[in-house]
């Protein structure tokens, strides 16, 4: 009895001591950790570009790593080539295709090869997980199916990091983006071809990546994916950490501050940082990187990426982080094909090279001059003066959009396919390089487009600006992509802001005085030259809602632009009138160069009678006048509008637009459009413009 009493007491102790003890661990466990100090965010991002001007080729759901002296972009929807980036050479070029589509993996770098583990294939949203590990080689340029991945730990997406010569891989999900969400926790030893399953993770996650840091695994984002209806509804908040020596999983007490998928991840200094990604709230990519403190816990923010993107990766040259390519939106499109790099200060940034715009358009008295050249520096055409012209066309529909359901339907592509925006802008930038081929030098685009049907609006919304007068993220994405590779041409581009029958989005005239400081300061940071800005198409139309906009105050706006002066530069600027108007005195005055449009000219020698007018003019002073829309061409006449312009030393520009009953190759004006040379028209007028700047008259028939 003495004995029994004794061992109930000693029981009772022991389990006192393990309450007291859990007490205490759990108290301390609530405490919160230390903060530590941090060093100040100095650092930018940067735009990078290479010395030919290649560019890695577009894609998403895909990785990004180095490799010694290369930087790797793998992979992706589709079965794509490596874009690879010698560091050395500063160029891109294109490697191997992989030998089957590869997309949603985060590779790692083992013994200089790139291992792909946990990738899902196929089309969406029925992806299946990649039965075997795939190995590309960027020595030989190669690739080769690995070993297989047992099939009872089968799924994509998922997490994977290198430590200490072994793979980890986590989480991912097993059927597509449909669901079969994993938590699992898997190791592969890559040198001896084998695999251990550990301890489940906390909670399962999909679309993130995974960082090894200090003998710590951070799993931080991702989602729980479930098609069709709710994709991007179900964020991962939770950080969770496994301290891969004590085999142990914790759970942070600060979630991640803004919620995403299909983020990049890595590690830098002493933060693990969450950079882009996509979610349900909002259409575009993420553009904020947010660092999470390894020691504290603590959450910052870094400066914003100048592209918000997903689906791609980020590595390190130096003290600088660099990222190519993913998407821009929410989604599959665009895929984007630019580079970005993290510069703290005082860091070099070589041998990376910075992007710059390069091509300024300027003027001469009466002549246009690209980059202090004259155009088409000593050509003459039958007598006529070429020198100091800018031929142009109306490509106002490069940024287009429609955002009326209603009406959106009107814009599908041959074959009943949807309208994409991006589609559209896809293929303008493919075009543009056959039209400056052809001596195209200009082409007008519009904030707010032109008529889709050719003339006339109804119901559609296509506007780049809110009500406000702020510049909707997407259009102003778009808009880059066309900047640039026309600053990489060469190109100027004609810039729009207010189209009739869409100007009326705008709350009011602070809004549409917001709306051209917003688009001039935008196009002041971008540092873009080859700009020259037309106000408003045809100002003097009864169409327009706001004063402000019309003919006898539109200089109001004029003068805003010519005032705006940032290092040393302001963008020229002008409008235009209707068809066979002459512009005012007070427009002509305040503006840099005239604008004049041919519509209703159906007699030739009257657009001499425009040009003569417009010198005659009192504030007329000897600067250029350029026709910047015509739908009349009969190229092949003795005398046409384009021809007389020329003869009056007038620049003219091409306006076409879709017929009734005409195929979709027909007109660059009419939505969908097809940007290429592909209608008679077109090569009417791109044949005449090749002749008249490069060669002997030719019309084809």
């Amino acid at each position: 009895m003495r004995h029994t009493i004794h061992q109930l007491f000693m029981n009772h102790q022991f389990l006192l001591i393990l309450i007291v003890y859990f007490f205490v661990s759990s108290c301390q466990s609530d405490q919160p950790l230390p903060i530590v100090a941090k060093q100040e965010i100095d650092g930018q991002w940067t735009v990078l570009t290479s010395k030919d001007q290649s560019k890695p080729l577009e894609r998403h759901e895909a990785a990004f790593v180095k490799v010694k002296e290369q930087l790797l972009l793998l992979g992706g929807r589709g079965i794509k080539p490596v874009s690879i980036y010698n560091i050395t050479e500063q160029r891109w070029t294109e490697g191997a295709k992989s030998p089957i589509e590869l997309h949603h993996f985060q590779p790692v770098v083992f013994k200089d090869k790139v291992y792909i583990i946990g990738a899902l294939t196929g089309p969406y949203p029925n992806e299946t997980p990649v039965e075997y590990i795939y190995i590309y080689d960027p020595k030989l340029d190669h690739w080769e199916k690995g070993a297989a991945i047992p099939k009872n730990r089968l799924r994509g997406s998922t997490g994977v990091v290198l430590h200490k010569d072994k793979i980890y891989m986590v989480g991912g999900i097993k059927n597509g983006h449909i669901g079969d969400h994993k938590k699992w926790f898997d190791l592969y030893d890559p040198s001896t071809d084998t695999w251990k399953i550990l301890e489940d993770a906390p909670r399962p996650r999909d679309h993130f990546q995974a960082v090894a840091k200090d003998g710590k695994l951070y799993l931080i984002a991702g989602r729980l994916s479930k098609a069709p209806d709710e994709v991007f509804l179900h964020p991962v908040k939770e950080v969770d950490i496994y301290d891969i020596e004590q085999k142990k999983w914790t759970t942070s007490k600060n979630d991640l501050p803004t919620l995403r998928a299909g983020n990049l991840a890595t590690s830098y200094e002493e933060e693990i940082l969450i950079l882009g990604g996509e979610s349900a709230n909002q259409i575009m990519a993420h553009s904020e990187v947010e660092g999470f403190h390894t020691k504290d816990h603590t959450w910052r923010s870094y400066p914003k990426l100048i592209s918000g993107r997903h689906g791609t990766g980020v590595v390190h040259i130096g003290k600088n982080m660099v990222i190519a390519s993913g998407c821009g939106n929410r989604g599959g499109e665009p895929e984007l094909s630019s580079v970005e790099v993290y510069q703290p200060k005082g860091s070099s940034l070589a041998p990376l090279l910075a992007y710059s715009p390069a091509t300024t358009v300027s003027i001469d008295s009466t002549q246009f001059k690209i980059n202090g050249q004259l155009t088409y520096k000593d050509r003459y055409w039958e007598e006529h003066k070429i020198e100091g012209l800018l031929f142009n066309a109306r490509m106002v529909q490069g940024i287009f959009d429609d955002s009326n359901q209603a009406t959106r339907s009107k814009w599908r592509y041959p074959k009943n396919r949807h309208f994409s925006p991006y589609r559209n802008t896809r293929e303008f930038l493919a075009a543009m390089p056959s039209w400056k081929n052809h001596g195209l030098l200009a082409f007008s685009l519009n904030m707010q487009g032109g008529s889709p049907m050719g003339y006339g609006n109804k119901d559609w919304i296509n506007t780049a600006y809110d009500s406000l007068g702020n510049i909707k993220e997407d259009y102003l994405l778009r808009l880059d992509m066309i900047l640039q590779k026309a600053d990489e041409l060469e190109m100027v581009v004609i810039l729009g802001l207010f189209y009739f029958g869409q100007d009326q989005h705008l709350k009011d005239e602070a809004a549409v005085i917001n709306a051209v400081d917003n688009t001039i300061n935008w196009l002041h940071q971008k540092r873009y030259r080859n700009v020259l800005i037309e106000i408003n198409n045809e100002c003097d139309s009864r169409n327009y809602d706001h004063d402000i906009l019309r003919e006898d105050r539109v200089h109001e706006l004029m003068e805003n632009v010519k005032f705006n002066v940032q290092n040393d530069y302001r963008y020229l600027v002008s409008t235009s009138f209707e068809g066979y108007v002459v512009p005012t005195n007070e427009i002509v005055k305040r503006a840099d160069f005239v604008l004049l449009h041919g519509n209703g000219v159906n007699e030739p020698f009257k657009i001499r009678d425009m040009v003569d007018a417009v010198k005659n003019l009192e504030g007329y002073t000897p600067m250029p006048i350029l026709f910047n829309e015509d739908d009349h061409y009969a190229f092949d006449r003795p005398k046409n509008n384009c021809r007389v312009a020329i003869e009056a030393y007038a620049s003219w520009g091409y306006f076409d637009y879709r017929r009734k009953g005409e195929s979709f190759a027909n007109g660059f004006q009419s939505v969908p459009v097809d940007w290429t040379i592909g209608s008679r028209r077109k090569k009417d007028f791109f044949n005449y413009i090749k002749a008249i700047t490069q060669e002997e008259l030719s019309i084809e028939h």
